[in-house]
């Protein structure tokens, strides 16, 4: 019989920072972890949005407003010395909140052996994948059969005591078909269930059978994949089947034994539709007394392969409307468009690649009739192209940015400002042009990579300052802004998955916290250390324990130290 304690006893020891246990019982596990939390001598904390986070012992908290979960977890992280930290329901911010994400990371990648542990109770968790390697996946062990009659005696005794000492009624052969039935759940639903069924009429009868199965199957809420039939039959109503029916009789007690060897699997009807096979199929269960269940297998290949159908149908319903608007040309606001300012004469082209299936329309705004539109389907790269007769300062303007997953080819439109901040799911931005002062990619938080050498004008516009804002960038693997005239480039201070980055010479402040996979910072060296940044007055680095490099020189003993560069 598995023991819940002494299972997260061995997570406990393997020094798992993060245990994700999922129960709909949290009354018994919270009991469960007090009982763990006592045997190794740890303080135990708990979390819900309601309460905030509480000792649910002597050891004192410090009182903070702690309802915000990014509040708590901030002070999970902080804390000193081993403990249990158990949030209920948390799985509502763990789909889209990023710093709440990055939070539990920092908490489940912790190595020191004096770090508290963090425990997520709920009935359900999905955790994002940032975090899923550093985790443990537990769930409390279900009542064995010796606990179910335990619970029905229980259960029994309590409505004797408030009925003047009545005895429940029932029978030997109801009661095992009662408590074979409540197998599968959980402690709390499986008393429930029971106390339902005495409450009715003081007794355990075979009419509650059928009910029970009901009442179980609707708190196991399958989610249309299996559904519980609660109309069986009986072989009376089943027209021949001579051999079926004399087989199954032989059979019976192989199919319902719960131990021995070479136990069958089950039985497989062949036959044409309307032979009877479903109704037979009814009717077994009803001889046996078993609860039918129907798998239907449409459902389930359209659950695993394209999630609920909730999220189906929003998603369809978000792409529709959005495919119908751009075929009758009703575009978004300018909150929803990119803009470039192109500085270049004769043929020029460039890709869009979307999310969804677009009509997409590039407008070239200061040309008569130049906009194009072409039908895009789902992440089908389409090339947009133009005869330019101007060679400053024409604007393009593309509408739909929400859907946009790529734009390449930038470089040959010479642009002198690109405004793609509104292009919040675009995975790259690669742009080398001399023409670049001005770029926005503030809100584009899916960026993987940013390239943007040789912009040798990017940082002398006043206007538009010397900084790169890429702070809401988390995903950011490589940034290259090498031969650019930027004095700073601004990161997640909260950390991310930074691996490259490469600095101009006329860089000031280098601010890198908390990026734990990044391996070279590029600060240029040049030939005799040529390009060594003068200017640079600040470094920081924090927490970033994989740095190989950090200089772009080719002397190994140069480029791991900062020893030979003055700043």
């Amino acid at each position: 019989m598995r023991n819940d304690v002494r299972d997260l006893h061995l997570v406990l020891e393997a020094k798992v920072k993060l245990i994700a246990l999922e129960s709909w019982d949290e009354v018994r596990v919270l009991e469960t972890l007090t009982q763990l939390a006592i045997q190794r001598a740890l303080p135990m904390y708990v979390w819900s949005i309601s309460q905030g986070l509480n000792s649910l012992d002597f050891f004192e908290l410090e009182k903070t407003e702690t309802t915000d979960p990014a509040l708590a977890l901030r002070q999970v992280l902080a804390a000193k010395g081993q403990g249990l930290y158990v949030f209920c329901d948390l799985h509502p911010f763990l789909e889209d909140n990023p710093l709440v994400i990055r939070l539990l990371k920092e908490i489940a990648m912790a190595t020191e052996q004096d770090k508290p542990t963090i425990i997520l109770v709920s009935h359900q968790l999905s955790l994002p994948v940032e975090v899923q390697r550093f985790s443990a996946r537990l769930s409390l062990a279900l009542p064995s059969e010796e606990e179910l009659h335990g619970i029905v005696r229980e259960e029994a005794l309590r409505w004797s005591r408030l009925n003047q000492g009545t005895r429940v009624k029932t029978d030997q052969h109801t009661l095992s078909q009662v408590v074979s039935n409540l197998q599968g759940m959980n402690h709390a639903d499986a008393r429930m269930l029971a106390r339902r069924l005495i409450c009715d009429d003081g007794a355990i009868t075979q009419e509650d059978v059928p009910e029970l199965n009901k009442a179980k199957f609707a708190l196991l809420n399958l989610d249309g994949v299996l559904t519980y039939e609660a109309d069986v039959a009986r072989f009376a109503e089943v027209g021949g089947l001579a051999n079926l029916k004399r087989w199954l009789g032989q059979r019976r007690t192989a199919f319902l034994r719960n131990s021995g060897t070479d136990l069958p699997k089950g039985v497989l009807l062949v036959g044409v539709q309307g032979s009877g096979k479903s109704l037979a199929a009814k009717a077994v269960a009803g001889l046996w007394g078993l609860p039918l269940l129907r798998l239907d297998f449409g459902s389930l290949y359209t659950y695993c392969c394209h999630g609920s159908k909730e999220h189906q149908i929003r998603r369809w319903l978000r792409e529709r409307i959005a495919y119908v608007d751009s075929m009758m040309g009703y575009y978004t606001s300018q909150e929803d468009q990119v803009t470039i300012r192109m500085n270049k004469t004769g043929y020029v082209e460039f890709e869009i690649t979307p999310y969804i299936p677009l009509y997409l329309t590039v407008k070239w705004s200061n040309a008569t009739g130049g906009t194009q539109t072409f039908r895009v389907g789902r992440g089908e790269t389409k090339k947009f192209y133009y005869t330019s007769t101007t060679s400053t300062d024409q604007e393009i303007l593309i509408p739909y940015a929400s859907q946009i997953k790529k734009l390449d080819n930038l470089s040959n439109l010479n642009p002198s400002s690109c405004i793609l901040s509104n292009a919040t799911k675009l995975t790259n931005v690669e742009i080398h042009s001399t023409e670049l002062y001005n770029i926005n990619v503030t809100n584009n938080k899916y960026l993987r990579r940013v390239d943007l050498k040789d912009c040798t004008a990017l940082g002398t516009v006043t206007a538009t300052g010397s900084s790169l804002n890429l702070s809401n960038c988390k995903y950011l693997r490589y940034c290259n802004v090498y031969n650019t005239a930027l004095t700073e480039v601004q990161l997640n201070t909260s950390g991310g998955s930074l691996i490259e980055i490469y600095y101009p010479k006329t860089i000031q402040n280098v601010q890198l916290i908390k990026q734990r996979l990044l391996e070279t910072v590029g600060l240029p060296y040049g030939s005799g250390g040529a390009e060594i940044p003068t200017s640079l007055y600040n470094i920081d680095i924090e927490e970033c324990p994989s740095i190989k490099k950090l200089n772009t020189s080719t002397d190994n003993s140069i480029n791991n130290t900062f020893a030979s560069m003055v700043y």
